[in-house]
């Protein structure tokens, strides 16, 4: 037998699970995107983890 509501609640739960772990890599990315800064800052050398896309993160 075919659940439709049970089938709804597990999409539900899914999706939201997804956005959260999205949202949290985003801000994961800002924050290694600002430690890189204050390396450069600190030491006047390239501290690149993500090789120039800090400046799309954190200037978009």
């Amino acid at each position: 037998m075919f659940d439709r509501a049970l089938f709804t609640n597990i999409f539900l739960a899914v999706t939201l699970f997804l956005i959260h772990v999205l949202l949290l890599t985003n801000a994961d990315a800002n924050y290694d995107c600002e430690r890189e800064r204050e390396c450069e800052r600190s030491w006047r050398i390239g501290c690149s983890l993500y090789h120039g896309s800090c400046d799309a993160l954190l200037n978009k």
